[in-house]
This record gives structure tokens, sequence and C-alpha cells, in this order.
């Protein structure tokens, strides 16, 4: 994740959505089967090496959402009040003083 933001990055101060959604995405390491974890089960004895699957699954996929909906939801908050400041900017600017 950290190479491909490296790649990504073009000389900004801040991580762009994209950066940020990917990172995320890699973080959150949606595993639809963690065969290391059956594996290890398996070989110390487990009687049910699998039984863990369900709950697994459901916090991969449940984390990965919460992660992309935050991301989503952060951007578009972003987005809505850098557009209030070009509005009030504009408006600020279009405003002529009167003289004293």
């Amino acid at each position: 994740g950290i190479n491909a933001v490296c790649a990504m990055y073009r000389g900004e101060d801040k991580a762009s959505t994209d950066m940020i959604m990917m990172l995320v995405l890699s973080s959150a390491s949606l595993q639809l089967l963690p065969s290391t974890v059956i594996g290890m089960r398996a070989a110390h004895g487990s009687a049910a090496p699998v039984s863990f699957l369900p709950a697994c699954m459901l916090a991969t996929v449940l984390s990965t959402a919460v992660g992309v909906t935050l991301v989503k939801l952060i951007s578009f908050a972003e987005k809505k009040v850098a557009t209030r400041k070009k509005r009030r900017s504009a408006s600020d600017s279009g405003k002529t003083e009167k003289p004293a």
C-alpha cells in the first residue's frame, strides 16, 4: 500500500482521497479465506480448524465497509467545506467598498 501511495504522490502536501482509500483497503485486510490461520489451527490439533470462519469473514467485511464509508463521508464533508469557502471568497471579492 505504501509503495502504491508513493507512486501516486504528485508533490502535494496532503494525501488525496484515492491514496487514503487505498491505504484503508490495504489496512482493513479483507480476506476471503485466511488459509494461514486455518493451517495453524489444523497443525495444532484443532477439532474444527475452520469454525472461526463466519466470525472472521463478518469482521473483515464490516471493517472494510466502515473504513470505506468513513473515507467517503470525510471526502464529501471536505468538498462541501471547500465549496463554501469558494462561494464566500467569490462573494467577498465581488463587494466594493464605499469611500468614507
